[in-house]
């Protein structure tokens, strides 16, 4: 898992190293806020509790890695950075904290290691943390508390779930602090906001008030960081986290679904995608993939009434028509990719150029030369839609030598490599397309056209035995 790091080096670095773990939150130089004062109490702080849970090696991720591991989003080097993690005990007479300490899983020549006090907070049945920066190597330079660069040692908080094979710090929102008065108990202004920049200056009571007022569930929704133990299934434990969590939210139940869909769990898919899809929305809607995830596990008849389902009700949806067509393909039915493809018809922002080449091919498939021509120069003639669609009817009508890059997105160069097999398998040359199809850019398991060449390497293979 990659955290992204601020781009504001210099001025706003030391705010980056007291808080590293919570680089996630980082919006621009915003970090995630913190409190002059400690969140555990004077007497607390004298005897901090344990927990041995806490200690060994971690490697950090975050909650979108679960995310992350299913796009096809590729992440740039200069924006992200590997992490591991080791928490011990603190020096004898810390009082019971635990020292954190995170260095760069990969070579990085500004920082070499940053070391936090962690603290355990436990407040009513909840467990919280208490964070503070210790020293760090940044670029050869040793760098530690109260230092002209720092400035007051402020500290981080939030809560932290404890289990066996993770951990989960959450941090809290800013806007929880936002609100709070002057403590009467306290020597401060009472003209004076207790939060600005970032920063809360109200007491330790109201600061504990604060983290109880937001509830566990809603600390899902926040960023947060999980450590996981080496070797441990670290993307499958913080979705499981989430969803036991937060059991209603339809955003983190379509989330997980497309998690198990690229894994190729599709039953776990399907049955997410259909509590998800019973529930009252939350937040924003993200496209449904129901359809998808049963064409992917082979029920094809219920997949194209859920995508037919899927065309009526949403307004900015793909061209759900060209999926009808694809489930035909895969299930051999070439006949009815032919009969149905005409009536494929989306609306030109979204309307896709893969029925009409997917009827090219199977015409050309059942002998149909004559009319496969016929039928493809003036459907790419009349065509209306995105230019990435007119390209790719023009490459395989013969009347543009366009190729994909190795820049263009991964999808791109899937569509366009399953064609190129097909025009290579129309041609006789079945050695040729099998390369094609058994290409890594077809290995993903919640795409339809991956799932297409996959069937056509069995289709030649069982044709062709021996080659």
């Amino acid at each position: 898992m990659k955290l992204k790091t601020s781009r504001c080096t210099t001025s706003k670095l030391p705010w980056v190293a007291l808080g590293l773990f919570a680089t996630v939150l980082l919006s621009g130089c915003e970090g995630p806020p913190s409190s002059l004062r400690p969140l555990y109490t004077i007497e607390e702080g004298r005897k901090l509790p344990q927990n041995d849970l806490l200690k060994g090696k971690w490697v950090m991720t975050t909650m979108d890695s679960a995310v992350q591991e299913t796009s096809e989003i590729e992440k740039s080097s200069d924006d992200f950075q590997d992490f591991d993690a080791e928490i011990t005990s603190d020096e004898p007479g810390a009082n019971g904290a635990y020292l954190l300490v995170l260095r760069p899983k990969q070579f990085n020549p500004e920082l070499d290691y940053v070391n936090l006090r962690l603290a355990l907070v436990p407040i009513g049945a909840r467990t919280f943390f208490d964070v503070t920066y210790r020293e760090s190597l940044q670029s050869g330079r040793k760098l530690e508390p109260l230092n002209g660069s720092f400035g007051v040692n402020t500290h981080w908080f939030g809560s932290l779930r404890i289990e066996p094979d993770f951990l989960r710090f959450t941090l809290p929102d800013r806007d929880i602090l936002a609100s709070y008065a002057p403590d009467p108990s306290e020597d401060v202004d009472s003209s004076i906001a207790l939060f600005q920049n970032g920063v809360f200056a109200g007491s330790t009571k109201q600061l504990r008030e604060a983290m109880l007022k937001d509830s566990d569930e809603d600390e899902v929704r926040h960023s947060g960081v999980y450590f996981c133990r080496p070797g441990a299934d670290c993307p499958l434990a913080i979705v499981e986290d989430r969803l036991k969590t937060y059991p209603q939210d339809s955003w983190i139940l379509d989330e997980a679904a497309n998690f198990f869909m690229a894994r190729g769990d599709y039953g776990r898919a399907t049955a997410l995608f259909r509590r998800s899809k019973d529930l009252p929305l939350v937040r924003g809607k993200q496209p449904p993939h129901l359809g998808l995830a049963l064409a992917l596990a082979g029920n094809y008849e219920e997949a194209r009434r859920e995508f037919a389902d899927e065309a009526s009700s949403l307004e900015n949806s793909e061209d759900v028509c060209a999926q009808i067509i694809w489930t035909h393909f895969v299930e051999g039915s070439f006949s009815e990719v032919i009969r149905t493809a005409d009536g494929c018809r989306a609306t030109k922002e979204k309307r896709s150029a893969e029925p009409i080449l997917l009827k090219y091919f199977c015409l050309l498939r059942l002998g149909k030369r004559a009319e496969a021509e016929n039928y493809l120069s003036p459907e790419t003639q009349n065509f209306v839609g995105d230019a990435t669609e007119h390209i790719l009817l023009l490459k395989f009508q013969g009347r543009l030598q366009e190729r994909p890059s190795a820049t263009d997105a991964l999808w791109l160069r899937r569509r366009f490599a399953f064609f190129n097999g097909l025009q290579s398998e129309a041609a006789g040359h079945t050695a040729d397309a099998v390369t094609i199809f058994q290409n890594p850019i077809f290995s993903r398991k919640d795409s339809l056209i991956a799932l297409a060449a996959r069937t056509e390497v069995n289709r030649l293979k069982a044709a062709n035995p021996g080659k």
